[in-house]
């Protein structure tokens, strides 16, 4: 089973490679060459994949957390849910 941690990690990387250049801003090495997909397929693939990572928190929520893993979790489940129906306008 996968850890909170590792999903929080796969989480950030997605979405360093969704984003590049905010890891660009931030200084976040290896991301410099891509460019994001902002079309509207794009956008539904990245909400798809938002969507399988809530899937994955689920699992994960069941079973026994420390402090620090539930926190990870749910800060990844509260982005997660927030991407894959993002408020109006967004």
């Amino acid at each position: 089973m996968t850890s909170a941690r590792d999903l929080a990690d796969r989480l950030h990387r997605r979405w360093l490679e969704e984003n590049p250049f905010s890891a660009t801003m931030y200084g976040v090495p290896g991301y410099d060459d891509l460019v994001p997909d902002d079309s509207e397929e794009g956008q539904q693939a990245w909400r798809a994949e938002s969507g399988r990572f809530l899937a994955e928190a689920d699992v994960i929520a069941r079973g026994p957390l420390t402090q620090a893993e539930a926190v990870t979790l749910d800060r990844t489940t509260t982005w997660s849910h927030w991407r894959t129906s993002p408020p109006a306008g967004r």
